[in-house]
């Protein structure tokens, strides 16, 4: 039964008027197709739609998926073979048959020349020809392809005869890297650096008191870190020091043993400058595992008769003729 509301009649089918029975106005939620979105949750899923909602074509957007319904996905409503609305009702039948999931908002693609775009002006293309924006156009241009494998060729860079040496400078006033010569300077002119009267064989040598690298002769405790000198006079010799475990300068003095840690051969040299057949050296060793050489007056080494070490401070050796000379005695130690 319809009641007269000016012009608009209220039809028997839930919140819908019209004119007439036959073309219903839907003033209330009851919208009739168009694209809607339920959560998927219990008592708001597709079949939950109210059937005279229900439009064929209409999509949905379901949030949560359930039994066969995937989560985020839009479906779209069809009617089946046999299928129609219920004239009387407004009703369309809802079954998960009726839903199917939709794949694309968008139709197949239409292939469109590059040429036909509103912001592409093509003139004349050629092969390796390049699209370049033109804001005075405020067009997209074809362009035949400079090569820029060249600094030259740059846009922002100005280079004028080169030449050996030259750097790329960036100018401020012109906004362009220019080519410039740079000379190379001296070591000395270096912010690190501290040379004072160079002189042949020295180094440059980092002091950290100055911060600067400073030049300056190469001595053997400059190089070696376990050897010690300390104020070196003639003839002294590198001794080891087993309780600073440095290499020290020691005076040579001879017949007496080496201190208790020294590892070297340990020397005596013993002058006969008047004619003997035998001489009895007292080298003062402290061992018998000395080696003797004997040596004429003019430097010429030669055997004698006979070598006997006495006891480890004396040797006696012995000639089948008188001769002066010296002897040099070695201990191993």
């Amino acid at each position: 039964m319809s009641i007269d509301y000016n012009g608009l009649t209220r039809n028997s089918w839930t919140g819908t008027w019209s004119p007439d029975g036959d073309f219903p106005i839907v003033l209330s939620n009851e919208v009739r197709g168009g694209l809607h979105t339920i959560s998927g949750a219990s008592g708001d899923q597709l079949e939950d739609i109210t059937p005279q909602r229900l439009q064929e074509g209409m999509l949905v957007y379901v949030q949560t998926g359930y039994g066969t319904i995937t989560s985020d996905t839009f479906y779209q409503y069809q009617l089946l073979g046999g299928e129609s609305r219920d004239p009387s009702t407004g009703f369309l039948p809802n079954n998960p048959a009726n839903w199917i999931a939709f794949t694309s908002l968008v139709s197949d693609a239409v292939d469109i020349p590059l040429e036909d775009l509103n912001n592409v002006t093509i003139t004349t293309p050629q092969a390796g020809d390049r699209i370049v924006y033109n804001d005075v156009s405020g067009q997209w241009e074809n362009q035949q392809f400079v090569d820029n494998s060249s600094v030259e060729n740059l846009a922002d860079t100005n280079v004028t005869a080169p030449a050996d040496g030259d750097r790329l400078v960036y100018n401020g006033v012109s906004g362009l890297w220019e080519n410039v010569q740079v000379p190379t300077p001296p070591l000395s002119d270096l912010p690190d650096i501290g040379i004072t009267a160079p002189a042949d064989n020295q180094a440059l040598i980092y002091n950290s008191v100055s911060g600067l690298w400073e030049n300056q002769l190469i001595t053997l405790a400059d190089t070696v870190a376990d050897v010690s000198i300390t104020t070196p006079t003639n003839g002294q010799f590198l001794q080891y020091n087993s309780t600073s475990t440095n290499w020290e300068n020691v005076d040579i003095v001879q017949g007496t043993l080496p201190p208790a840690g020294a590892q070297r051969a340990w020397g005596y040299v013993h002058q006969q400058p008047t004619s003997s057949d035998t001489w009895t050296i007292v080298h003062n060793l402290g061992t018998e595992d000395v080696l003797t050489q004997v040596f004429n007056v003019s430097g010429f080494q030669f055997l004698p008769d006979e070598i006997e070490i006495v006891d480890s401070n004396t040797v006696v050796v012995t000639f089948g003729a008188t001769m002066p000379g010296k002897a040099i005695l070695m201990a191993i130690v």
